[in-house]
C-alpha cells in the first residue's frame, strides 16, 4: 500500500503512513521495522492509548485520518486486495 501511495503523484504528498504498534513497546517496534523493512515511522504503544483514544482496540486495523483526525476509513484485519483499500482511498482523499 505505501508503495502504490508513493507511485501516485496526486496521492504520495497528501497521504502519511505510521503504524501505532498496540501493545509493544519501542524495542519491539525497532525490531520490526528492520526485520519487515518498515519505510515508515512506527510508533510504540505499550498501553495501547491510540485504541483508547478511537475506542476500538482490534489487530491489525488500517485508520485513514484527515488532517482534523476526522476518521475517513477503517479496515479491520489484513488486506484482501491491496488494491480494492488503494482505491477507496483514492476515493476519499482530496
Amino acid at each position: 500500500m505505501f508503495n502504490m501511495v508513493q507511485q501516485d503523484a496526486a496521492l504520495k504528498d497528501k497521504v502519511k503512513f505510521l503504524a501505532v504498534g498496540q501493545g509493544n513497546d519501542e524495542m519491539a517496534m525497532k525490531m520490526w521495522k528492520v526485520v519487515q523493512k518498515v519505510p515508515f515511522a512506527l510508533i510504540a504503544d505499550p498501553k495501547s492509548i491510540f485504541g483508547d483514544a478511537l475506542k476500538f482496540h482490534p489487530y491489525p486495523v488500517t485508520v485513514l485520518l484527515d488532517k482534523t483526525g476526522k476518521i475517513l476509513i477503517v479496515h479491520v484485519g489484513t488486506f484482501d486486495s491491496a488494491e480494492e483499500v488503494f482505491k477507496e482511498i483514492k476515493k476519499v482523499v482530496k
